[in-house]
């Protein structure tokens, strides 16, 4: 009997592979991440070794043990260095393009299109754009643009609708982030960045800097705002902020620790559970009983015949009952839905 490579026999694999299926991603015994998504749903991607998260949603310092248990597999060669290569090298790109979403000047590029890289500068030129003149960011975004659409799968139409409809969109941005690193603001959510953000979003760059010198001329703080400024010189923050000198509380000493621990607020004891299903019924009045006989009557003889073959007393009241509401509101999706119930019944 001919060995199978890894296992002993052709049952034994069989067995693996049956066992093993119950751990993979969708396997009911799966360690799936969990996340809470936008979506309202949970993240399906299985978890990190050693992790109650995926890499996605581990956070940076389940990225960092990541990284160094990649980084042991390398040493005790359970980690190729391709392997180890590729990662390095996606972890530099995420975080050069992180570092873009703030400053889009800071040099470096995620593509490298080695030999392709004059015909791309040509390319970009017949549509009169510069290469030289765009943002770090934006002519990385612009060559990954390129790739796609003239050498991976050729598409005139889309690199030029590329060049000439999203590539302004993406330089107005990159002059917006570049605007905000000049204003020398980086926290958004004060109101001399709420102001300067009203501003860019009426005037342009312009109107930003009107606001900068109304905030000046209103706090009466010398600020040095220079629109125009490098990044070897950075801007002055528009308004002082005030700044409080730490000073330990008496009797700890400066440690949080050492002080007595808080008393907890009482646990909230639950209610009774709520009965299940539906309330007990009410029992019809005269008048009621008199209204579902005039319904009966109203009808055809088919739904009649439908009535009288019901045995229980209790049923046909139940029945009249959901005649009467699909007959008055018969754009009601729940009368609809269980009249529908009794049709499908007698059929």
């Amino acid at each position: 009997m001919p060995r199978i490579p890894g296992f002993k026999s052709e049952t034994q694999r069989e067995r693996f592979f049956e066992g093993a299926s119950l751990y993979v991603r969708g396997g009911p015994l799966a360690r799936t991440c969990g996340a809470r998504l936008r979506t309202g749903r949970t993240c399906t991607q299985l978890a990190l070794a050693g992790e109650a998260r995926c890499l996605r949603h581990g956070g940076p310092d389940a990225a960092r043990r990541f990284r160094e248990r990649q980084k042991v597999g390398l040493e005790t060669e359970s980690v190729s260095p391709d392997e180890w290569a590729r990662a390095e090298a996606k972890r530099a790109r995420n975080a050069l393009t992180w570092a873009w979403r703030k400053d889009p000047r800071l040099p470096g590029r995620t593509i490298d299109l080695g030999p392709d890289e004059a015909a791309f500068a040509t390319s970009a030129a017949d549509m009169g754009v510069d290469v030289d003149g765009l943002y770090p960011a934006v002519a990385d975004w612009l060559r990954w643009r390129w790739r796609r659409h003239q050498k991976d799968r050729p598409d005139a139409a889309r690199w030029a609708r590329g060049v000439q409809e999203e590539l302004p969109r993406q330089q107005a941005a990159a002059d917006a982030a570049v605007a905000w690193v000049d204003l020398g603001i980086t926290d958004r959510r004060t109101k001399a960045a709420r102001a300067a953000k009203a501003a860019l979003r009426a005037g342009g760059v312009d109107g930003a800097r009107a606001a900068v010198e109304a905030l000046r001329a209103a706090s009466g703080v010398p600020v040095d705002v220079n629109m125009r400024k490098g990044l070897d010189s950075p801007a002055e923050p528009l308004t002082p902020l005030p700044v409080r000198p730490w000073t330990a509380r008496p009797g700890s000493e400066g440690w949080k620790r050492r002080d007595a621990d808080r008393k907890k607020a009482p646990k909230v004891q639950p209610g009774p559970p709520k009965p299940i299903g539906r309330p007990r019924r009410v029992p019809d009045t005269p008048d009621e009983l008199a209204a579902l006989g005039e319904v009966l009557r109203a009808v055809g003889p088919q739904v009649q015949a439908m009535h009288e073959a019901i045995p229980r007393q209790e049923d046909r009241l139940r029945f009249l009952r959901d005649l009467a509401e699909y007959a008055n509101a018969p754009d009601d999706a729940g009368a609809l839905r269980r009249w529908l119930g009794w049709v499908n019944r007698f059929r």
